[in-house]
């Protein structure tokens, strides 16, 4: 896999995962997508539950706002709830017989529709993994929701690593999943590096892997060859060099300092993946690299 850092393109800013007053959310769309631009951000997936909503005049030569949806529902079989954000899909809505249906159904309606499926915040669902490795056709899976803090259970690497470690390749990402615009706006994102703002050049990077996830940190190169990894990113205290099992290592800043730049040998992993963690703990995860 070529290191994203060395593709050509330009790095956009975006949420994935927003909500308004058309379902749960506590502000109307347009205060919504204000909030993103004020925030610096190139583009906004709204999200709202079980339907598409209608964002084309928001969007503006250096803003673009993507078609999207967030689906739930819960297995009759395993009677876990699920629930799946589709990206860039042609405009529906969730019918009340679908809320009941495997999460197979709804990444399929998602696909069907031309959109990019996500599986949402696994932790705060509750989901199991061996379930998760029988998902077919998702892009990725939320290791970082900021509303999810509210209940502690914003992070979700332990379900990517683990998928990860059994073969299953998937791209992790950062939201928002805004509902209330305190905790949970411009909190968690993707730096996706794509040929163009539209929405089809960034549905391509995102299923490509060729973005980063960040509640913070930022990540300027990583490149790699036979023998090592090296990485390039903002100041932090640490960057970890995560593959299968016990394979990965950490480099860490004296007590007091910061780094910039960090190298290890490679692990002896399939695979390895990268996060930047400063001060305040805030992440920057790299996707998985194809190394072994």
């Amino acid at each position: 896999m070529e290191s994203v850092f060395r593709t050509t393109g330009r790095w956009l800013r975006g949420n994935l995962h927003t909500h308004t007053k058309e379902s749960d959310g506590r502000v109307e769309v347009a205060e919504a997508i204000n909030k993103y631009k004020e925030a610096g951000y190139d583009f906004l997936a709204v999200t709202d539950h079980r339907k598409t909503v209608d964002t084309t005049d928001f969007t503006t030569p250096g803003f673009l706002t993507i078609p999207s949806i967030e689906l739930n529902g819960r297995d009759p079989q395993s009677n876990f709830i699920y629930h799946v954000v589709g990206i860039g899909v042609t405009p529906f809505e969730q019918e009340d017989r679908e809320w009941i249906g495997p999460c197979q159904e709804m990444i399929d309606k998602v696909r069907a529709g031309g959109g990019v499926a996500i599986l949402a915040h696994p932790y705060w669902s509750g989901n199991d993994v061996n379930d998760l490795m029988n998902l077919r056709d998702v892009c990725a899976m939320e290791v970082y929701n900021a509303t999810c803090m509210r209940h502690g259970k914003e992070r979700g690497e332990v379900y990517w690593d683990s998928l990860l470690e059994r073969g299953k390749m998937i791209w992790g990402v950062a939201v928002d999943d805004t509902h209330h615009y305190d905790i949970d706006v411009a909190a968690g994102w993707v730096m996706v590096k794509a040929a163009e703002l539209s929405t089809s050049a960034i549905l391509a990077a995102l299923q490509a892997g060729r973005f980063y996830a960040t509640n913070g940190p930022a990540i300027v190169d990583i490149e790699y060859d036979a023998q090592e990894i090296r990485v390039h990113c903002s100041p932090v205290t640490q960057v970890r060099f995560i593959g299968r099992r016990g394979s990965g290592r950490s480099v860490i800043a004296q007590p007091g300092s910061e780094i910039t730049a960090a190298r290890v040998k490679l692990p002896r992993s399939p695979y390895v993946r990268v996060e930047c963690v400063d001060r305040q703990g805030r992440t920057a995860w790299s996707q998985p690299i194809h190394i072994g």
